[in-house]
């Protein structure tokens, strides 16, 4: 029993890591469509992504490929671009999770680990600085977004509680202040890395 049951493991790790690269390539595709112009591969390409982000439980991701189809015949080039940015970042948390199962199967278990995604130092660079931009940007129901997906990933104690602030900071409409405590974290991320 635990040999099929390992073999299903496996067959469904492998599923993950197929799905993943072929989303890279859609992502990649959309990228060109969306620089051409063409709304109907846009929103072919995006109506694919969302699917197969549903298919294997990357809600957030299919959310974020999702928005693109739905707005790809009203919105300008740069917002969708703004868009895809989003897509890409939900990604890089999709191939981080497929590749933490692939290096490490047997450290999946234990309490805590089961909603938290492995951070990907890059992809939370990334993060931190879609969320400055949005910060600048005044934007706070799309900083709020951006602060829910950092939480899903498994920070550090110390940034862990420093989001929480910024994220309140945010809610309060205090923008001003969250962007100082962001722009100190990714200066602290910078010296690290």
């Amino acid at each position: 029993m635990s040999r099929v049951q390992w073999n299903v493991q496996e067959t469904f790790r492998k599923l993950l890591g197929d799905v993943s690269r072929d989303m890279e390539m859609l992502l990649r595709d959309l990228r060109q469509a969306i620089n051409k112009g063409d709304r109907k591969e846009i929103r072919r390409l995006a109506h694919s992504m969302a699917g197969a982000g549903s298919n294997i439980s990357a809600y957030d991701f299919s959310k974020a490929a999702r928005r693109v189809e739905h707005v790809a015949d009203k919105e300008r080039e740069d917002t969708l671009s703004g868009l895809l940015d989003s897509v890409e970042a939900e990604l890089s948390r999709v191939v981080a999770s497929v590749a933490s199962l692939e290096q490490n199967p047997a450290d999946q278990e234990g309490p805590g680990k089961e909603n938290a995604v492995a951070t990907d130092m890059d992809a939370l660079r990334h993060l931190l600085e879609t969320l400055e931009e949005s910060l600048n940007s005044l934007d706070p129901l799309g900083s709020s977004e951006i602060i829910e997906r950092i939480s899903g990933h498994a920070l550090p104690r110390d940034m862990e509680e420093e989001i929480k602030k910024i994220d309140m900071l945010v809610r309060d409409f205090g923008l001003d202040e969250a962007g100082e405590m962001l722009a100190e974290i990714i200066g602290r991320l910078r010296d690290e890395g």
